[in-house]
């Protein structure tokens, strides 16, 4: 099926805007591309009665231009690009349309991915370096028969450029590579053709390869992404692992806007949705593992978006790297998740939020944190404000802020302190010390927003550093224990 509007390409140098019917059907191409700066070909509510006549072009972008030329060399007539299939000041059909794109890009014959360039206007196509061009000799063995070989220079893919000694990141090499957006596409297409600045590179469900045969690991969406994160025939915990270890990866991507954090990921939350999960998703979060997806972290922490993109509960609202601990059977969730909702913008619940709310019932104390000094990484004392406890010698926490200010604008105030979870343990269900493996648990730490109405947002996750002394963790939890009470509260 043919997606709403695609592009049709008349002749070498002329093409539309076409509205397609419901039930049309034909090989279309996706382009793969970063917008950047610069002034990307987009249709309007103003231009789309004349584009649908004829685009002009030398309005494309180089990009748009050398995509229409593959297309047409691999003998198709359809392209869909999406600053021109989707009317871009009309955000109704954005979003109608953002939410296609996992239909869009899984039913495409093949992805061009621009992958060299950081603007529409980098094109795909590229004049390799000598040393990367294939190189042909006939050689006789020992028995003079002759035989050829192909040889070229292997290509770093760790280098910014050829000959480039120094080793950077690789967005600054594979530029296309660094974008939230294009995450989903790699993920939802069936193919995908890379133009890279020195060769041509090719991924698939099946394999990924480039001309020089050189690993380019660096670049390549790992096969526990690639391999399906919505494959229907997984068990719970892999469930649960392949979508934190695909929001683990997705949250090191780019993205221009910062409220397009879901609507850069819901391609791919609706393939899980109808096809693995099958169940409610809030902000990120699924209903079926709503406690391990909360014990979410950040190791470096986070910075604050300017504009609200979704609840404190939700790794969404952090702009850095996120992590989850391994998911395993014997976790076990020491509170409960009452009530859950989000209110979306538009009628998409996979896309954009205006709100979330989170009711929880678990066993929490008051507390503080208080960064300690003397060790070369940064390592916490959770004071609990109950009577007998409030001292200094407790044991250390590992303490995650969420954003890398939570400490200093917290200062000393107090906290709550929620048991969220036990993994391992020193101590089994009897209160005997064992040699099972390490101390697990994880705390959730929460501010009042509102004391009154016991409406909180989420600071950060905690839980005791493993190589102290079992016995001052056991004080603590004993402690713990004992002062916890059981609170509902609400989390925006």
């Amino acid at each position: 099926m043919l997606p709403t509007r695609v592009l049709e390409i008349l002749s070498q140098r002329m093409v539309r805007l076409k509205v397609t019917n419901k039930a049309e059907a034909a090989r279309y191409t996706t382009l793969s591309h970063a917008w950047g700066n610069g002034n990307t070909a987009q249709t309007t509510s103003s231009t789309l009665p004349s584009f649908q006549n004829n685009i002009p072009w030398e309005l494309l972008p180089k990009t748009f231009q050398e995509a229409i030329q593959v297309t047409l060399r691999l003998g198709l007539k359809y392209i869909w690009i999406d600053s021109l299939c989707i009317v871009q000041d009309n955000v109704e059909d954005w979003r109608q349309e953002g939410s296609q794109m996992s239909s869009i890009y899984s039913r495409s014959y093949l992805t061009i991915a621009a992958t060299k360039s950081s603007s529409s206007d980098g094109g795909c196509f590229t004049v390799s370096d000598p040393r990367y061009v294939s190189r042909t000799y006939k050689l006789k063995d020992a028995y003079c028969e002759e035989y050829t070989i192909h040889v070229r220079d292997e290509l770093d893919y760790t280098t910014v450029k050829s000959g480039s000694p120094s080793r950077l990141p690789v967005p600054l090499y594979l530029p296309l590579l660094s974008r939230a957006w294009v995450f989903q596409e790699r993920l939802l297409s069936t193919r995908i053709l890379h133009f890279g600045p020195q060769e041509l590179m090719w991924e698939c469900f099946s394999c990924s390869t480039c001309e020089c045969g050189s690993p380019w690991d660096g670049y390549t969406i790992s096969t526990k992404y690639k391999s399906l994160p919505w494959k229907p025939d997984l068990d719970t915990l892999s469930n649960i692992r392949r979508w934190h270890a695909t929001v683990v990866e997705y949250s090191t991507k780019m993205l221009t806007v910062d409220t397009d954090i879901f609507p850069a990921l819901q391609g791919i939350s609706k393939r899980v949705k109808e096809e693995q999960r099958k169940c409610a998703y809030y902000a990120g979060l699924w209903e079926d593992s709503l406690p391990q997806d909360l014990l979410w972290y950040t190791m470096v922490s986070g910075t604050r978006t300017q504009q609200w993109r979704a609840p404190s509960w939700s790794w969404a609202s952090v702009k850095g790297h996120v992590k989850w601990r391994s998911a395993t059977s014997d976790f076990e969730a020491l509170f409960s998740v009452l009530e859950i909702s989000t209110e979306p913008i538009g009628s998409n619940l996979l896309g954009g939020l205006r709100s979330g709310s989170l009711n929880l019932k678990g066993p929490c104390v008051t507390t503080s944190i208080q960064l300690e000094a003397n060790h070369s990484d940064p390592c916490y004392t959770l004071l609990l404000r109950t009577p007998g406890y409030l001292r200094s010698d407790g044991p250390l926490f590992q303490f995650y802020p969420d954003f890398a200010d939570t400490c200093a604008i917290l200062g000393d105030a107090p906290l709550m302190l929620m048991k969220a979870a036990r993994t391992q343990s020193y101590m089994n269900k009897d209160g005997d010390y064992t040699s099972r493996g390490q101390c697990d648990y994880d705390f959730l730490v929460f501010e009042y927003v509102d004391t009154a109405k016991s409406v909180c947002k989420r600071v950060g996750l905690a839980d005791l550093c493993a190589q102290l002394s079992w016995r001052k963790n056991r004080s603590f939890l004993d402690h713990f224990d004992q002062a916890a009470k059981e609170i509902t509260f609400t989390v925006i």
